[in-house]
């Protein structure tokens, strides 16, 4: 196949990929949220260097709960573009799905042939695997895989595991002879490889070497001659021929599995019976096939509530939908082997994030349907190929070419509806707060969502809304010590102490290992000037999550107490661990104790040991104490010039207190030098 823009395949792959990108741009001007993206991107310093070491880190450990190094690697890559330009986290995503959609549409294109279609210049045979694509890539589903800028992991691993169908679509369909197998082999170990990045990308395919199986059942027929089903041939073959793919799947899944219930993320499986998880399994499937139909409600947080099982109505309801999905395509089979691969290949994608293996706190999401929601996708564009060639080729009156025009139209309408539905989708994650109210539009009880709608409100400085929806969690929400710590905190900002230490008190009842709670209260204690009870939670909060910002805390109660002698050796134990403040405290501790000269030493080490604004908050104190000596030398004065400057361009001449002391500078400089006595 050349690629060319004479060539309709072509012309097709470059349509879908525009109109792709022109439903999703939208997200380019969105900035980061505040659910997962400081944690992947915004405050993750794996990401922010390309050396050696920080690369070795992303192959060698696990992040959150998974092993995604590839994914890791692409944001890192588009840090070291952008910076922490949104912008440029959004333009990669809208990038990567616009290559599914062309990968989607090169699938259900080999597909459809391979199913006994017609040739790839028949118009109708590319319009139909063109619905496919289109269908794939702008239903408003895939949204919070391309718009969510930390969700890099679908869209990736998505890339490669569609590369990894293509290739082995490639492989599949020269099985037929001796001479046909040896030339197509570069083709199945290029499927395993893109497997391999898929995996290692987002585990969430490892379900894809069942589907590769489906399809050597349809439509490359390698289990018998006419198609039908049998286990007498060839499929003993085909399943060995899977077992890399098996043993890569079974290793990451085990992998994963085990780091989501060791962090807490996901439920013991050991803890579950299986009547539950089947019954939650089914109302989750029925769920994911409403939104995919019928795509009209979608929360970014579906919360889970609770397990379900069949004495409840709605159970029964799921399983009765899913049972005769099922008989119809094991009944019609033969008729329509696509539907039933169609089928199963959905529900072995879609398995693992329907509650058999409850992970997180969301009952559904979009993002688990970016693979799942393919096989349909293909079904509907070859059952539109099918029509519309039957239409052309019929001698009814009542079915002809009008009934071919008439297709084309209902299915560029269908489009037309999902592109405008996924723009307007893709604007909901413009930032936290709009995310955040969509979601509590659509279920006001959710209490996760108010949290982080409180959070939103506490960066942007509302904190009386923040109050608000903090109490709306901890109201929805007795239980949840975050909620609780977070309303003391923004009790706190506001300086209503008592309300501050009751609500982390209450945080403390519901988790007493809520290391920030206990580091709460010290800090309000300390401010009350209570400094045993400030020492007393500094304490139990370095015990459980040790920090050079608790050693600093610890150390100012006790220069406020008056222990020098154990404030400095907290001070250095902070500075020594990075913690800038640490330094200026150590410096004025030995400036009081008469020792100037040792507190500027101090300053100038830690100039030398700080990056960032840390750095820059000690060259303040340092200049500080230049211009406070009784006689500067000319050589002090041209250090205190230099730092100035350094500071004014960092700053972009923002700091008040820089220009201050650059006034203070001129005015020692042209000050004549004070006189030796004789």
């Amino acid at each position: 196949m050349k690629f060319n823009g004479n060539n309709p395949i072509f012309r097709c792959c470059l349509l879908v990929f525009v109109l792709t990108f022109a439903a999703f741009h939208a997200a380019l001007e969105n900035d980061f949220v505040n659910w997962d993206d400081p944690i992947f991107i915004c405050e993750n310093p794996r990401i922010q260097s390309l050396d050696w070491p920080h690369v070795s880190e992303m192959f060698t450990s696990l992040e959150v709960a998974a092993y995604t190094p590839l994914s890791q690697l692409s944001l890192a890559i588009d840090y070291a573009l952008w910076g922490n330009n949104p912008a440029g986290f959004h333009f990669t995503a809208i990038l990567l799905h616009g290559f599914n959609a062309i990968l989607v549409f090169l699938i259900a294109s080999r597909l459809n042939r391979q199913a006994g279609s017609s040739p790839d210049s028949n118009s109708s045979a590319n319009g139909g695997a063109m619905l496919a694509a289109l269908c794939f890539s702008l239903h408003p589903m895939r949204v919070e895989s391309v718009a969510w800028a930390c969700e890099r992991r679908d869209v990736l691993s998505g890339f490669f595991g569609l590369a990894c169908v293509l290739a082995y679509t490639r492989y599949a369909s020269h099985q037929s002879s001796v001479i046909s197998r040896q030339t197509s082999f570069p083709w199945f170990l290029s499927a395993l490889f893109l497997f391999v990045c898929a995996v290692i990308s987002k585990a969430i395919v490892v379900t894809l070497p069942v589907v590769l199986l489906l399809l050597d059942f349809h439509p490359f027929r390698r289990f018998s001659a006419d198609g039908s089903f049998s286990w007498k041939r060839n499929f003993g073959e085909a399943l060995v021929e899977k077992l890399p793919f098996l043993f890569i799947s079974a290793l990451a899944g085990a992998i994963t599995l085990s780091a989501c219930i060791s962090s807490g993320l996901a439920l013991d499986p050991q803890r579950v019976g299986w009547e539950p998880r089947l019954a939650q399994a089914v109302v989750a499937n029925m769920s994911y096939l409403r939104k995919i139909f019928v795509p009209l409600t979608l929360n970014p947080l579906d919360k889970w509530y609770g397990s379900y099982d069949f004495s409840q109505g709605i159970a029964w309801e799921g399983l009765i939908v899913n049972g005769l999905i099922t008989l119809f395509v094991l009944l019609f089979r033969r008729r329509f082997p696509s539907a039933l691969v169609a089928w199963f290949s959905y529900l072995v994608i879609i398995a693992p994030f329907t509650g058999l293996a409850q992970s997180g706190l969301q009952f559904t999401a979009d993002r688990y349907t970016y693979l799942a929601s393919v096989p349909w996708c293909i079904l509907l564009g070859g059952a539109f190929h099918r029509t519309r060639f039957a239409a052309a080729n019929s001698r009814s009156p009542l079915w002809g070419q009008g009934a071919k025009h008439g297709i084309a139209a209902v299915a560029a309408a269908v489009l037309l509806w999902l592109g405008y539905r996924a723009h307007e989708q893709t604007r909901i994650w413009r930032d936290s707060e709009t995310l955040w109210k969509h979601s509590l539009r659509l279920d006001p009880k959710n209490p996760i969502a108010w949290l982080n709608l409180g959070n939103a409100m506490s960066e942007k400085g509302a904190h009386d809304l923040a109050i608000l929806a903090f109490k709306q969690a901890v109201g929805l929400s007795p239980a949840n010590a975050d909620a609780w710590y977070n309303l003391g905190s923004e009790m706190r900002k506001l300086e209503r102490y008592e309300e501050a230490a009751a609500a982390c008190q209450k945080a403390l009842v519901c988790d007493p290992f809520c290391a920030s709670a206990h580091h709460n209260l010290g800090w309000i204690y300390a401010r009350q000037k209570n400094l045993t009870a400030a020492l007393r939670h500094y304490g139990a909060a370095q015990k459980l999550a040790p920090s050079a910002a608790t050693e600093y805390n610890i150390a100012c109660c006790l220069r406020d107490k008056g222990d020098s002698a154990a404030a400095f050796s907290w001070f250095r134990a902070a500075a020594e661990h990075g913690f800038a403040d640490a330094w200026i405290g150590l410096s004025e501790l030995v400036a009081v104790q008469g020792d100037p000269v040792r507190a500027r030493n101090i300053l100038e080490d830690g100039v030398q040991s700080c990056r960032g604004g840390g750095r820059s908050r000690i060259q303040l104190a340092l200049v500080e104490a230049i211009l406070a000596q009784p006689g500067p030398s000319a050589k002090d004065l041209a250090l205190a010039r230099q730092m100035l400057v350094e500071l004014e361009r960092r700053l972009e001449g923002r700091s008040e207190k820089v220009r201050t002391l650059a006034a203070r500078l001129r005015l020692r400089e042209s000050s004549p030098a004070p006189v030796a006595k004789p």
